[in-house]
C-alpha cells in the first residue's frame, strides 16, 4: 500500500520535478561558477547507479551517465595538461542531463562534486562539432564548426586572464 501511495505521489508531482534552468549564465558567470572548462570529444558513455539516500529504510539509487572525453583543450581546471576526463550528467534532459553523443566534440562547463565532475543543460555546455551519422571517428578537421564557438572560446580565455 505504501508503495502504491508513493508511486501515485511521484506520478502526480513528476511534472513539477522537471528540470528548470532559469536564465542561461553569461560567459563571465559560467567561468566563475565552474571548476573545469574544456573542449573534448566523447569517446565512451556508461550508465551507472549512484547512492541517492534512503527511503523507508531502503537504499535508493539514481542513474547517471558517465562520459569520457579525450583530445582535451583545457581552459580552466585542476590539471590543465589532462589528456582525458570523465564527467557525469543525468540520463535524460527532463532531469537536466546533457544529451552527449559518442564521437561529437563539446565545449563543457563542469563543476566538481563529491564524486567528480558534473554538468547539465543549465550550464553553457554545447556541441562544438557534430559528427555525421556513422562517421563518429572522422578527423575533427573535417567536421562542421559551430560558429558560436568562434566567439565563446576567446571570451573564456579573456575572463581567465582577468584573474
Amino acid at each position: 500500500m505504501k508503495l502504491a501511495v508513493a508511486l501515485v505521489f511521484l506520478l502526480s508531482v513528476g511534472p513539477l520535478l522537471a528540470c528548470r534552468c532559469g536564465e542561461r549564465p553569461s560567459v563571465t558567470q559560467a567561468t566563475e561558477a565552474c571548476d573545469l572548462i574544456f573542449v573534448g570529444r566523447v569517446t565512451k558513455m556508461v550508465l551507472e547507479e549512484r547512492p541517492a539516500g534512503e527511503l523507508n529504510g531502503r537504499q535508493v539509487f539514481r542513474e547517471v551517465v558517465v562520459c569520457e572525453f579525450t583530445g582535451l583543450e583545457v581552459f580552466k581546471g585542476p590539471d590543465i595538461e589532462a589528456k582525458h576526463v570523465s564527467v557525469e550528467t543525468a540520463p535524460a534532459v527532463p532531469a537536466c542531463g546533457f544529451p552527449f553523443e559518442i564521437g561529437n566534440e563539446y565545449l563543457v562547463y563542469a563543476k566538481l562534486g563529491a564524486r567528480g565532475f558534473t554538468t547539465d543543460i543549465c550550464t553553457r555546455t554545447r556541441a562544438r562539432y557534430k559528427a555525421p551519422p556513422g562517421q563518429e571517428n572522422v578527423d575533427i578537421a573535417k567536421l562542421k564548426f559551430d560558429d558560436a564557438m568562434i566567439t565563446e572560446v576567446p571570451a573564456i580565455q579573456k575572463e581567465l586572464r582577468k584573474k
